[in-house]
């Protein structure tokens, strides 16, 4: 499983001429990493005694934060395998009419999946966005870089995920699924940036 590699030889197969990994598990990657970089500003604030005690808010975000962990690392597999799965698809017989129906929809339901997914992703980044902006509002003072930092691979996650869905739909001939894919993505889109734009603001403010 790519989630299990190291990172040299994830980076190294990133790097490489074959399909997989692919955008959309980089994409997933990079949330693991913003998710995993709030998740140590929330330990960091619980664990100082100033904030202990007072917070419930923050130990939620800890929790939010581990299920997205959990979910992005998730999605850095499955946006291999709809990879594959398109591969294949695209390998099929169409030597028949018969035959050629069943690759086109072979390779539908394989585009359909390999656009799910990273929309999935980019949902997530948006989660993950939201998450960033309260823990830079109430996160520890001195790990607010952190969470700034996190916030920005959040808003790369979202956007990498957003560039990987226009990839994948090249094959689809389902006009009606994209449409609704790109209207509810662009709302995604520009509710992830102001909320990006918040959590940069409230550094600013609590920096200054």
């Amino acid at each position: 499983m790519l989630s299990e590699l190291r990172i040299n030889d994830f980076v190294n197969n990133l790097s490489s001429d074959s399909t997989i990994p692919g955008g959309g598990s980089a994409a997933a990657l990079a949330g693991t990493i913003g998710a995993g970089l709030i998740t140590k500003v929330c330990n960091v604030t619980l664990n100082k005694s100033s904030h202990m005690g007072k917070d419930d808010s923050m130990v939620q975000l800890l929790e939010q934060c581990k299920d997205l962990c959990k979910e992005f690392t998730r999605l850095i597999d499955i946006d291999a395998e709809t990879i594959t799965a398109l591969e294949d698809a695209l390998k099929l017989e169409d030597s028949t009419e018969e035959k050629s129906h069943i690759k086109e929809g072979a390779i539908q339901a394989a585009s359909r999946k390999a656009i799910q997914v990273p929309f999935k992703t980019l949902e997530l980044a948006v989660d993950l966005l939201s998450i960033a902006r309260e823990a830079c509002e109430n996160g520890d003072e001195d790990y607010l870089p952190q969470a700034g930092m996190a916030a920005s691979i959040a808003l790369a996650t979202m956007d990498s995920a957003w560039y990987n869905i226009f990839a994948n739909l090249g094959l689809l001939v389902e006009e009606s699924f994209a449409t609704e894919i790109l209207e509810r993505g662009e709302l995604l889109i520009q509710e992830g940036e102001e909320l990006y734009d918040t959590a940069m603001n409230t550094i600013d403010s609590r920096i200054s």
